[in-house]
């Protein structure tokens, strides 16, 4: 590679890669990471939270959106916990639900949901390149 060269790792594309999440991978599966109990970690993997020993530990790497190691982000835990309560705060009156174009059906909304989702491209930050319409409907 010539000096200089920008190398960008396509962190959206590690998230949802199955040979480390499994065949569901492209699932919005919440589960996955809730595991029997005596499960034990793999070696090499990160433990995202030590208070739940029940919770799946994916290897070391795949877990990038804060970067890992020495050099990982120092306000990980912070964000996490704000995105959470924001999260809940904001959905314990409202539900989010696809917003569903004119001459079209709750399915084409979907799959354009999708097909937009996996539409990625690389900038300083990982983004959608199309917006996906959703509103908040309160309950």
């Amino acid at each position: 590679m010539p000096s200089g060269t920008a190398v960008l790792i396509n962190v959206v594309a590690l998230q949802r890669d199955p040979d480390i999440w499994g065949a569901d991978a492209q699932r919005w599966n919440p589960h996955r990471w809730i595991k029997e109990p005596g499960y034990i970690p793999p070696k090499n993997s990160t433990n995202q939270s030590k208070d739940h020993a029940n919770m799946l530990c994916p290897p070391r790497g795949p877990m990038m959106m804060f970067s890992d190691g020495a050099r990982s982000c120092l306000g990980r835990k912070f964000t996490l916990v704000e995105m959470c309560a924001v999260i809940a705060t904001t959905l314990r009156n409202h539900r989010i639900e696809l917003v569903v174009e004119k001459g079209s059906t709750l399915e084409d909304a979907k799959k354009e949901a999708r097909r937009r989702l996996d539409d990625q491209g690389m900038v300083s930050a990982m983004r959608m390149r199309r917006d996906v319409k959703v509103r908040f409907v309160r309950r």
